[in-house]
């Protein structure tokens, strides 16, 4: 798997949660939903990029301890320590962030979001545990 998301930059991983926990994330998170506008506030590009009927939210550990049971699955794990651990001494979990993809929204191409956060990546950075 480590050699295949490499190569590809990305691995689909199969049953690798068990569908119990997904189940209690989703309902978590879908609860969650109803109280949460659609759409992006500001101007320009986000609003765009976000979606008018696409509701986004923060905070996934506070709905639902099956979020803590996802982040300590033994291939996330190995995942996180192979492709972190070597360019850090530890690593911490930034934000975690649910979309639900409103009718008619267009589907985004598979990126990544680590070019955002070069500002706070810095020398300085929290010595938190």
């Amino acid at each position: 798997m480590l050699a295949a998301f490499g190569e590809d930059g990305a691995v689909i991983v199969e049953s690798m949660v068990q569908g119990d926990t997904i189940a209690a994330m989703r309902d978590a998170v879908v609860a969650h939903a109803d109280a949460v506008e659609p759409g992006s506030r500001g101007d320009g590009f986000w609003p765009t990029f976000h979606g008018a009927a696409t509701k986004r939210f923060t905070h996934l550990g506070r709905l639902s301890p099956a979020f803590f049971d996802i982040l300590a699955n033994p291939v996330m794990e190995a995942f996180g320590d192979a492709v972190l651990l070597p360019r850090c001494g530890s690593y911490w979990l930034n934000t975690a962030q649910a979309m639900l993809i409103g009718p008619g929204e267009p589907a985004q191409v598979l990126h990544r979001d680590c070019g955002n956060w070069n500002n706070y990546v810095i020398p300085q950075w929290p010595k938190v545990p």
